[in-house]
């Protein structure tokens, strides 16, 4: 079949089917419920279940009860080389930023052709914008995405970007518009621009870590102010100002 690997693990596709179904419920599942999403039968899934229950990837409510994942997953990728490095650059300059403006702060990577949101700092006591740690959103469209394609070359972006289904499917002129902002950005060195995914918000995205590596991240505010006001300035000057403090603390000077 197309698409299809060339080495097929019968086993090991049935586990990663029911860890990816069950990571998206907001409940617990049975074992008829996970084998009808799956399209297989209950006792074909019956040994899996049993198998990742001992390993600790999900648990079982009860004897009766539906089957969730657990944390195990979330553990395993924070204890990774990047994402650790990451998280333990980031997390004392996104607290103190968040604080300082009373606004939500974000990171986030590349993952595929999405933005990974991988820490979210919020502030106290404040009533602001937040994305959530784990979001997605999509690579092009997002200002975290631009921000991200700006510190790939020009001919690596448009080789990137050319086959990005949600770019190739832009009119001529939006595709030549959306390279524009890119140069742009790539530029200035970051992005101050109201969002395209919520109505009446602003975005500040401010690149961190080192282009072509996997340290490469952004470091994002979305707020409901005033561009041309003097809070939204201070802002950009703050987030600037965390984003230069994350790449201290990861050994990178820019």
């Amino acid at each position: 079949m197309p698409g299809r690997p060339n080495y097929s693990a019968p086993a090991l596709e049935k586990g990663l089917d029911i860890l990816e179904y069950l990571a998206v419920q907001r409940v617990s599942r049975t074992q008829q419920e996970i084998a009808t999403a799956l399209d297989r039968s209950p006792n074909e899934i019956y040994r899996m279940l049993v198998c990742l229950i001992e390993r600790g990837y999900i648990s079982r409510e009860d004897e009766a009860g539906g089957f969730r994942a657990t944390l195990k997953l979330f553990l395993l990728g924070h204890q990774t080389d990047t994402v650790a490095r990451l998280r333990a650059a980031s997390i004392y300059p996104m607290e103190a930023l968040a604080d300082t403006i009373g606004q939500a702060c974000h990171l986030s990577i590349r993952h595929g052709a999405s933005i990974l949101h991988l820490v979210e700092r919020m502030p106290p006591r404040h009533i602001c914008v937040a994305v959530g740690e784990g979001s997605l959103l999509p690579l092009v469209g997002s200002s975290s995405g631009k921000v991200l394609l700006s510190r790939m070359s020009s001919e690596a972006a448009k080789r990137y970007l050319n086959g990005d289904p949600v770019f190739t499917a832009l009119s001529a002129r939006r595709r030549s518009a959306f390279l524009h902002e890119i140069e742009l950005i790539r530029a200035q060195g970051h992005l101050a621009a109201p969002s395209e995914i919520t109505p009446h918000v602003q975005d500040i995205a401010v690149p961190v870590g080192a282009p072509d590596t996997d340290t490469s991240a952004v470091l994002a505010v979305a707020q409901i102010l005033d561009p041309a006001s003097a809070a939204f300035a201070a802002n950009l000057k703050a987030v600037l100002a965390a984003a230069a403090q994350i790449n201290r603390n990861l050994g990178i000077s820019v």
